[in-house]
């Protein structure tokens, strides 16, 4: 029976391993054995029992380097950080040897933003084993972090020589190449990203995908989603480029998006906008909304027109009446909902003394901020898009002066609609920012502000303030 678990964990059919599981979780079990459920249930999400499969491993074999290692895997898991770092220690105390620890260590300090303590450990595992590949693909992704381009370069290029195969080498060199906007290479790359997550690659049950070889005159595509908000929101532009295809397009967004694109699909062409429940009409090509840059051909030339692309059917009168001051009305957000929260988001509190400006109205763009703690007038909205997704924040937005917000999909949103923004980015932010510079070709009505050094968010907030002191009448209480 335990070779069968084996077998379906190898085959990544973990909840039907985890179902055998459950029939011999009674019984006495072994240190090997302890390991293995407690990796099928890390790989179902049960991450509280995957530590307690783990801890009775250690308790089984307190010398066993493997027990300590699967510990800290799921502790990670947990967010309990410190506790996995000190049980990756302890397998480390006991063998100095086992490279694979040390690429673990690495990657948990990679995830908290420990880049010294992470390139540390990537350096051990490699001084152990120099053909392990994945710690040469995440030293690379590391000193990407810290923006030494040429040592990132550099590693991933060994990784993809050691291993052909490392497709996450290759995606994360489409990072830098786009970066410094080498479109025509760095879209190329890009598609490494299904490779990396097959999760991308969607499956339907008639259609080719289309590879931008297939002629599209008269026939029907659908253009599915991927990733974020604000992916979404930033590359459903190139849908008006594909619209001159002579094509009929159908677009497919999540559930609750439809509204945001409902005039989108006139500008653009698109027959249908078709939500992730709804049935799919019979079409001939597929293809990802996040491949368009690559299949149509997008350079630094003609890379992202037009802007703004996102309009709300109607402005809603509400809105106009509740945001009726002749105050200065700045939409603010602080806090990034992706993996990439830790670097991108910043404190409340940094908005002080902009809030103690005269002739200042601070309007939260979060859902349940309850900013009004700290700072009494600003004003919040309960219930905010609660029909919707961004059908209130796309009102609130088109009847403020000003949005300032950190990198998400807000930003994108105010971008798209076309409202001035002040963007607040981290010393090493997200690729399709660049490299350096206050303006971006992705959003004319944009204005970057940029930290010297990672999450040194004074900087830009000083930069920020002296920014509305001379562009608009106001100055401190």
């Amino acid at each position: 029976m335990f070779d069968e678990i084996i077998n379906l964990y190898k085959q990544n059919k973990f909840i039907e391993a985890n179902n055998i599981c459950k029939k011999i979780i009674k019984k006495e079990l072994n240190f090997d054995e302890l390991l293995i459920i407690s990796s099928i249930k890390l790989k179902i999400k049960d991450i509280n029992l995957a530590i307690k499969f783990a801890q009775k491993a250690v308790h089984k074999q307190p010398n066993n380097p493997l027990g300590y290692n699967n510990l800290a895997i799921c502790l990670k898991e947990s967010e309990s950080y410190d506790s996995a770092i000190k049980n990756y220690n302890k397998a480390i105390r006991i063998n100095s040897n086992l490279y694979q620890v040390y690429n673990n260590l690495g990657l948990l300090y990679k995830k908290i933003h420990k880049l010294d303590d992470a390139i540390v450990n990537f350096k051990k595992c490699l001084d152990l084993n120099p053909n392990f590949y994945q710690a040469h693909t995440n030293l690379g992704f590391v000193y990407y972090e810290k923006k030494f381009y040429k040592k990132a370069k550099f590693y991933f290029n060994i990784a993809s020589d050691l291993n052909p195969n490392d497709f996450l080498a290759k995606y994360n060199l489409s990072l830098i190449l786009l970066e410094f906007g080498k479109f025509n290479e760095g879209w190329n790359y890009y598609e490494f990203r299904k490779k990396c997550y097959p999760k991308l690659n969607k499956q339907f049950s008639f259609g080719k995908i289309w590879t931008g070889k297939e002629n599209l005159e008269k026939k029907k595509i659908l253009i599915y989603v991927e990733q974020g908000i604000g992916d979404i929101i930033q590359f459903s532009r190139y849908i008006i480029l594909l619209s001159k295809l002579n094509c009929h397009i159908f677009f497919q967004v999540r559930n609750n998006l439809k509204y945001l694109f409902e005039k989108f699909s006139i500008i653009s062409k698109i027959s249908q906008i078709i939500d992730e429940k709804e049935q799919i009409p019979k079409f001939d090509y597929y293809c990802s909304l996040l491949s368009l840059p690559y299949l149509l051909n997008q350079n630094n030339k003609n890379i992202i027109k037009p802007s703004p692309h996102i309009f709300i059917p109607n402005k809603d009168i509400k809105w106009s009446n509740i945001l009726n001051y002749k105050k200065l009305k700045i939409g603010i957000c602080c806090n990034a909902k992706s993996t990439d929260k830790i670097s991108r988001s910043f404190n409340i509190f940094y908005f002080k003394e902009i809030y103690n400006l005269k002739n200042i109205q601070l309007v939260s763009l979060e859902k349940n901020s309850n900013y009004k703690k700290i700072f009494p007038k600003i004003l919040e909205f309960e219930n905010l898009d609660s029909v919707e997704a961004f059908e209130d924040t796309t009102s609130i937005i088109c009847n403020l002066d000003l949005v300032i917000s950190c990198d998400t999909s807000i930003a994108h949103l105010a971008g798209g609609l076309g409202k001035k923004t002040l963007l607040l980015l981290n010393y090493k932010s997200d690729w399709r920012w660049g490299v350096k510079g206050k303006n971006t070709l992705l959003y004319p009505s944009f204005e970057l502000f940029r930290n010297r050094k990672m999450n040194e968010w004074k900087y830009s907030f000083d930069k920020i303030l002296n920014y509305l002191k001379k562009n608009y009448n106001v100055n401190c209480n």
